[in-house]
C-alpha cells in the first residue's frame, strides 16, 4: 500500500469536490491507484495565494473515470478529517517533511515538488499527521494519565493505535470536531458566554 499528498486549491480548474471528491489528470492515474483504500494528505499549494500547508487527511476510496473530460478521473475520498493547526510545508529546522522533496544538497526538487500527486513515505506521513493533530494527541495523553488504572476506556485503547488508524475512530473523530467548535466560540458557552475551563485548566471538548 502507499501514502500519498494531493494538492488541492480553490479556483484550480479540476471539478473537486472538497472532503469528497478529487478530480485529476491521467498523469497521476498509477499513482493514485498504489494509494487506493490507503491514506492520504491534503497539501495547499503557493499557486493563487496558497498558504502552503497540509491541512487535512483523508484515505483514497474508489477511483472512476471522469465520463465528461477525457482522461481524467475521480477518487472518492473517504475519512475526511482536517487538521486543526494546518501543518507547514517546512518543519522549524526549515527542512522538509517529505523527505523526497530535497535533493541531496537540501533545496527542492523541482519536479517533485510541482507534482499534485505524489508519494509519501510512511515515516513522513505518520509526522505530519502528529503535528496536524497534535492538540487532539495531546488532550489524548492528558486524559490518559488521569484515567484509573483499573480501567481500560476505549480512548485509552485508541490512543496506543497509529494516528492513522484512530481517523476512522468515533472518538478521536469527535475530538477533533469539539475542538473546531471549541475554537469557533473562543471555548465559550453559546448561551451564557461563559468560558468553559475544567480543573485542569483546560477548556472543555
Amino acid at each position: 500500500m502507499t501514502k500519498i499528498v494531493l494538492s488541492q486549491r480553490a479556483e484550480s480548474g479540476y471539478d473537486d469536490v472538497p472532503g469528497e471528491l478529487y478530480h485529476f489528470p491521467r498523469t497521476y492515474l498509477r499513482v493514485a491507484q498504489s494509494a487506493e483504500r490507503d491514506g492520504c494528505l491534503f497539501y495547499e499549494p503557493r499557486r493563487s495565494g496558497g498558504r502552503l500547508v497540509y491541512w487535512a487527511s483523508g484515505r483514497i476510496g474508489r477511483i472512476y473515470p471522469d465520463t465528461k473530460r477525457p482522461d481524467h478521473y475521480y477518487a472518492e475520498i473517504e475519512e475526511f478529517l482536517p487538521f486543526p493547526e494546518p501543518v507547514s510545508f517546512r518543519r522549524a529546522d526549515n527542512k522538509f517533511w517529505e523527505s523526497r522533496l530535497a535533493t541531496d544538497d537540501g533545496s527542492p526538487n523541482a519536479g517533485l515538488t510541482q507534482r499534485s500527486v505524489r508519494e509519501i513515505p510512511e515515516v513522513d506521513f505518520d509526522l505530519i499527521l502528529k503535528a496536524g493533530y497534535a492538540p487532539i494527541i495531546k488532550a489524548q495523553e492528558q486524559d490518559r494519565m488521569i484515567q484509573p488504572q483499573w480501567g481500560v476506556a476505549e480512548d485509552q485503547l485508541d490512543f496506543e493505535r497509529p494516528v492513522f488508524e484512530q481517523i476512522s475512530h468515533r472518538p478521536f473523530r469527535d475530538r477533533v470536531f469539539a475542538l473546531q467548535v471549541r475554537e469557533a466560540y473562543d471555548a465559550r458557552c453559546a448561551v451564557t458566554g461563559l468560558k468553559i475551563i475544567n480543573g485542569g485548566g483546560r477548556a472543555e471538548m
